[in-house]
């Protein structure tokens, strides 16, 4: 068999359709699955190759010409050593043609390397840099001393005691590939590795900096409690989340933060993960409602927005002296607008239809105490500032613009209509945290906390004197 009867085409010169006929071989006679036949097809591609470049058809390196129309190549065995000739009577006449039982008495070139050899090289590898020296002295003996098949050969068999063993990485993955001309770096549809092979080194690889990737947070947490606590949280196999772990300010949400980062780059980590910390990680507050944090748990922001609030009440209190029922409510107001209501989503959410009548009815009374919440602005802040029309009209215009631009941002987040109201009043309570943050100037945040105290110090005031003549005038 010639080499065109290999690549299934007639003698011609024309590159192109060579080329085309070998990549057509090469799917039946792929390197991992028929190595003899990739050899043949191989050796027939050179051939033809060479041909094609020979303007008088000769093979260089056999000593024979080949002309189209001829078929068929005699192994020929004569005193100088073993030669092809392109007719089988020449060959008869000028040597002994070589039977399948000669054939096998032909002395064999010695391997080029060991399947132990391949194994110590590949844990050297994986084991120093020291490693890369032995593979590129081994690589040159074989490349030099090793048949076409045994190249590939080392190279499949490389590859697999690569991927079966633990500690590749992508860095030491891609330097074998510069190598040994691997070229994993981009697709070649005559690389000497399948695409197999290539699918489990890459795999090998990832399987490597994920196990390191768990290794370094086992390791991330050193002297700090909170951090050794986080760390025997994530990776430990508690079915309920602690009651300290929501007492730590930012704890959870710290965890969650470290949880989401860890597995959006490696998602392979969730199963290694606790399930309840997961599935807490994974809760998705409903948007578009006043309930988008659905879970309770102290944070800075709430400690700060309780100790203002705290102090807004307790100045009001002093001026306007209300009742302890007023008084009262007034801290319930705060807290089930800061807190409360996440508490109620959560126990409503799984009943759908005892969530929208809550919606509604949250809606409408939110809608009452944001109309409250300005009309005791108007008439507070003028008694608040001492009857000082000029600068009262001047926090009363920028106390508006706070409830605007909270409108503006609330809307743009997709809220309903219905659901605008509750979380305006959200809005407006956690304002005094979020409005200075939100600036870079430090003044302006200083002068806007001071809006906040002044406006809500005069709202205190009149829901106080509001609430003792309504419990005066109907009790």
């Amino acid at each position: 068999m010639n080499e065109w009867s290999v690549l299934g085409i007639d003698p011609t010169r024309d590159e192109s359709e060579i080329r085309r006929a070998y990549v057509r071989q090469l799917k039946q006679h792929r390197p991992d699955r028929d190595p003899e036949g990739y050899q043949r097809l191989r050796e027939a591609w050179e051939q033809a190759k060479r041909y094609a470049a020979s303007e008088s058809g000769e093979l260089a390196g056999f000593g024979f010409q080949v002309q189209p129309g001829e078929t068929g190549l005699t192994l020929v065995l004569n005193d100088d050593g073993v030669e092809f000739s392109g007719n089988g009577d020449d060959a008869a006449r000028d040597g002994t043609e070589i039977t399948d039982e000669d054939a096998e008495d032909i002395p064999q070139p010695p391997p080029a390397y060991s399947i132990k050899e391949i194994n110590q090289l590949a844990d050297r590898l994986l084991a120093s840099e020291r490693g890369m020296a032995q593979l590129e002295e081994t690589w040159q003996r074989v490349a030099a001393n090793g048949s076409l098949l045994q190249q590939q050969q080392f190279h499949q068999q490389l590859a697999q005691a690569l991927v079966d063993r633990p500690g590749l990485t992508d860095e030491r993955l891609m330097h074998l590939s510069d190598v040994l001309g691997w070229g994993l770096d981009g697709y070649d549809d005559a690389s000497v590795l399948s695409g197999r092979v290539v699918w489990q080194l890459n795999r090998a690889a990832r399987r490597t900096e994920v196990g390191a990737s768990w290794q370094a947070l086992l390791h991330s947490a050193g002297d700090s409690w909170r951090k050794k606590r986080m760390v025997a949280l994530i990776t430990g196999s508690e079915e309920t989340l602690p009651l300290w772990a929501r007492l730590i300010p930012n704890f959870l949400a710290d965890m969650n933060k470290q949880v989401s980062e860890l597995c959006s780059r490696y998602p392979e980590l969730a199963e290694r993960i606790n399930p309840m910390v997961w599935q807490y990680s994974q809760e998705v507050p409903l948007r578009g409602t006043p309930f988008e944090e659905t879970r309770i748990a102290l944070s800075w922001a709430g400690i700060y927005l309780l100790l203002f609030w705290g102090v807004v009440i307790n100045r009001s209190a002093v001026e306007a002296h209300p009742t302890w029922p007023v008084l009262t409510l007034s801290g319930v107001l705060i807290l089930f607008y800061l807190y409360g209501h996440n508490l109620v989503f959560q126990t409503l959410r799984r009943w759908q239809i005892a969530l929208s009548v809550w919606l509604l009815v949250e809606g409408i009374l939110s809608a009452l105490v944001v109309a409250l919440f300005l009309v005791l602005m108007h008439f507070g802040l003028p008694k608040l500032l001492g009857n000082r029309a000029g600068l009262a009209g001047l926090f009363e215009i920028m106390l508006a613009l706070i409830v605007l631009s909270g409108v503006w941002r609330i809307r743009e987040r997709g809220v309903p209509v219905i659901c605008l109201p509750g979380k305006l009043v959200n809005w407006l309570l956690a304002a005094p945290w979020n409005a200075p943050r939100a600036i870079p100037s430090r003044l302006l945040a200083v002068i806007i906390g001071l809006i906040a105290y002044f406006g809500g110090c005069a709202v205190m005031y009149e829901f106080f004197k509001l609430a003792n003549n309504v419990l005066e005038h109907y009790l």
